[in-house]
């Protein structure tokens, strides 16, 4: 399957966004999200992806600039160097129909060839849920630390996920995960994902479709 990923930056790929976070997290986690559009618009990129063939959106993703967010940071036993710039990964979710492809991992390389990169971003995190943060491929494949201490948010429970940006690399993912998830997704029988995601455990974990 072909994956194309776009900034939502019109009015019919935000409303592509909004229907996939109301799905994912609206109808599925019964959560009301933060809003998001106060945001200086430099400060924020968000993404969605979707089918090369029909064009349907598949998945969204926001990364936000946090660097003055002090208070944020403190309430999340966040510290960082002074003088570093900082950005959250927020709001991501993946469509049922379309998990297994490693969605996230796509969506975070692009975030950072976009955004991180550019702003010279040094440290990202996001809030998982804390049962499976340890055990999730942000951590095992992604090269995210995970806090030792749980923290009550608007999510539920939750722990925070942190890494250090290499900025001499030239990507943050390895292009083989993401290749493989594909070459497993294109061979299986029409229909197979939404029904049995536990057929494509190599790929994101079936707890790895939204991240807060």
């Amino acid at each position: 399957m072909h994956i194309t990923i776009e900034a939502a930056n019109n009015a019919a790929s935000l409303r592509a966004v909004h229907d996939v976070r109301e799905e994912v997290f609206g109808k599925q986690c019964y959560r009301r999200l933060p809003r998001l559009e106060d945001y200086d618009p430099t400060q924020i990129l968000t993404l969605v992806a979707r089918s090369g063939d029909t064009n349907e959106p598949m998945a969204a993703l926001s990364v936000v600039e946090t660097t003055d967010d002090a208070a944020l940071h403190s309430a999340l036993d966040l510290l960082f160097p002074d003088g570093i710039r900082v950005a959250r990964y927020t709001q991501l979710a993946v469509l049922r129909a379309y998990r297994g492809l490693h969605l996230p991992a796509h969506l975070l390389s692009e975030a950072r060839r976009r955004f991180v990169v550019p702003n010279q971003i040094l440290y990202t995190w996001l809030l998982f849920n804390a049962e499976t943060a340890r055990s999730s491929s942000f951590c095992r494949e992604l090269r995210f630390k995970c806090s030792e201490k749980e923290f009550a948010t608007e999510y539920g429970r939750s722990r925070v996920l942190v890494r250090k940006e290499r900025h001499d690399a030239t990507d943050s993912v390895n292009p083989h995960i993401l290749e493989s998830a594909t070459s497993r997704w294109n061979r299986a029988p029409e229909g197979i994902h939404g029904r049995y995601p536990h057929l494509f455990p190599q790929a994101m974990l079936d707890n790895e479709w939204l991240a807060q």
